[in-house]
């Protein structure tokens, strides 16, 4: 008689197949999990070094660089004044090893020309707004750093926007202009004395998704996308009360789309007046004053948020609206602890 041949039957390998499909199923979720933390944990080392910049800037200047610079342009009196429009992001680059791109960067020419340079990018700059800093990217985003512009073909975003301030309405005007409640606005220059809320109750700095970007047009017709974490409405010309919402003119697919700008709509600016990851669209007015951004990411459950003293806190997006609000002034002069978010 012949012995039996080892080896399995049919239903044996699907049995054992069974269980490496069900061992996969329940390892994937703990694998991606472990990812996501990891990611979360490099964006909050980010964060940190760009807060160590940060306080080592103003520790050799004797205050906070501006959130947005606005003044006129020594070359030419015709260019808007913000069109100088560097951020906070593009003046600490020295202290976040970053001088090369710093010393690449014409800072006097400013970021935008006025009508003798058609409106346009200045070129002398281009290189240096294409060379992306890795510090300044959150690995959640999931996306390229890359934004095209209608009137710049490459532009390299961030994922780390400065905060104004909680955006009330101040002489009229949303507040993000000069007198901004936050610590990084328009012309800031903010000391560490001028934060009378605490440097630990007071926040500088938190994320956002940069938008996809639009190569033929500086904007998009309004209704395009229904993505609110990467587009924000326009809601007009006007100074703050002059646009509408609830009803844009526009869409800006160029969200956070170059990591020196300091202004609210393309650039790195935002504020508090919404939670974080609101289901509500950020909006902004085709000017100076700028009515909501807020705080957006792709980890779950919030977003990290940086504060003047250098840490670093993860903010869920249950926190109730008006602590959030009054972590984002400087001198409200409200009283909070830690354990409200």
């Amino acid at each position: 008689m012949r012995a039996r041949r080892g080896g399995f039957t049919l239903i044996e390998l699907l049995v054992v197949i069974a269980i490496i499909a069900v061992l996969i199923a329940l390892l994937l979720p703990a694998v991606q999990a472990a990812r996501e933390a990891a990611r979360r944990s490099q964006c909050t080392n980010n964060l940190k070094q760009i807060m160590l910049a940060m306080m080592n800037y103003e520790s050799a200047q004797g205050c906070f660089p501006a959130g947005y610079a606005v003044w006129p342009n020594s070359l030419d009196p015709t260019i808007p004044p913000e069109h100088m429009g560097w951020g906070p992001l593009a003046t600490i680059q020295p202290y976040m090893e970053g001088s090369p791109v710093f010393n690449s960067l014409n800072f006097i020419i400013g970021v935008l020309g006025g009508p003798s340079q058609n409106y346009e990018y200045w070129p002398q700059n281009t290189t240096s707004y294409a060379t992306s800093v890795a510090a300044l990217l959150c690995p959640s985003d999931g996306s390229s750093d890359t934004v095209p512009g209608s009137n710049l073909a490459v532009s390299k975003a961030t994922n780390y926007m400065h905060i104004a301030g909680a955006g009330e309405m101040i002489g009229g005007v949303s507040g993000n202009g000069a007198g901004a409640t936050g610590v990084l606005f328009i012309n800031s220059f903010i000391r560490l004395s001028g934060i009378t809320d605490g440097t630990s109750n007071t926040l500088a700095y938190s994320e956002n998704l940069h938008g996809p970007g639009s190569a033929g047009a500086y904007e998009v017709a309004a209704g395009t996308s229904n993505d609110v974490k990467r587009y924000l409405n326009n809601a007009g010309l006007g100074s703050g009360s002059g646009g509408d919402c609830n009803a844009p003119i526009a869409q800006s697919a160029i969200k956070l789309g170059g990591w020196y700008k300091g202004n609210f709509e393309d650039g790195a600016m935002g504020n508090v007046a919404l939670p974080p990851n609101s289901t509500t669209m950020d909006c902004s007015f085709h000017s100076g004053a700028s009515p909501f951004k807020s705080a957006r990411s792709n980890h779950a459950g919030g977003v990290n948020a940086a504060f003047c003293d250098g840490h670093v806190a993860f903010i869920k997006n249950s926190i109730n609206l008006t602590t959030w609000q009054t972590l984002g002034t400087r001198a409200g002069g409200e009283v909070i602890s830690s354990d409200a978010y």
